[in-house]
Order: structure tokens, then sequence, then C-alpha cells
């Protein structure tokens, strides 16, 4: 059996809020190639200084719901070649639930950043998750007990 890594998308590698300005920008016209200026050449990393980082210390799977053909452009724009699972519902104890029922798995840790996708996880056996909290919205918020709050990804030494 093997250990999964599952790290969600959007606000936990990639910083959402920036693309959606860069991209509102491009689509008004104030970049000379509009959106194509975004995919094709992007001008800046959308990936959180942290993120890069972590990405050099670790092996994972990008897990993450949304529309896929964004959640698609995000990861083309941020150079990511990892393997990605996407999500079709919200629920991601639900699904992690299930595979770690495969047997497939010895350990799930999940990487995240909305504490609603770890609802229910305390009751999965070796699970771990983290719960990335950049803008301190959580901080007086009940953690499941596998669950450690973070402000960063530069927190995780090892897993």
């Amino acid at each position: 059996m093997q250990e999964l890594i599952l790290v969600d998308l959007d606000r936990t590698l990639f910083d959402t809020e920036s693309w959606h300005q860069a991209l509102s920008a491009a689509m008004s016209g104030e970049t000379p190639n509009g959106p194509d200026d975004l995919i094709d050449y992007p001008p800046k990393s959308f990936l959180y200084p942290d993120a890069e980082s972590f990405i050099s210390k670790f092996d994972f799977t990008i897990f993450t719901y949304g529309e896929e053909s964004w959640q698609r452009i995000k990861i083309k724009v941020s150079k990511l070649t990892h393997e990605v699972l996407f999500a079709e519902t919200e629920d991601k104890t639900k699904l992690i639930e299930l595979m770690m029922g495969s047997g497939k798995y010895s350990r799930v840790v999940l990487i995240d950043d909305k504490l609603k996708n770890f609802k229910g996880y305390e009751k999965l056996p070796n699970a771990t998750g983290f719960l990335v909290d950049r803008r301190r919205r959580f901080i007086n918020d009940r953690m499941p007990s596998n669950v450690t709050r973070i402000e960063s990804l530069e927190e995780i030494t090892s897993l």
C-alpha cells in the first residue's frame, strides 16, 4: 500500500485572486494579446511563493473541485505537471473515504484551504489534514483532531 498526498489547487497552491485580477485586465484589453497573454506568456507565476518551495520538496496529486476546463487552464498557466484528480462533488472527505476503502492507500494526507472539506475527516483512519488558512479566517474554529491549521505551506516540513 502507498501513501497518497492530495493538494487543493485554488487558494492553496494557486493565487486565485491574482489570477482573477489578471484575467479581468486581459479580458478588458489591458494586455496586448488579451487572455492569450495569461495562457501562453504568463506575466508572472500565479503560484504562491510557498507553493513553489513545497512543489520542489514533495510528490503529490492535485485534488481540485471546479469547472474542469478552467482548472486545466490554471494548471497549464502554473506549469504544474502533477497528476490531477478532479472532484465531482465538493465533499472531498467522502471521496477520500472511498479511496481509503479501496485498500490501495495506507495513509492519505489532504492539504486544503476550506474547513468544510475536512467535515467528518476525524472519522477516517490513517488520514491527516492541513488547513491552509492564509487569511486567518479559521483561527478560532475547532479543527478535527487529525487536521492542523497552518498559514503557509512552509510550515509543512515533512509528511
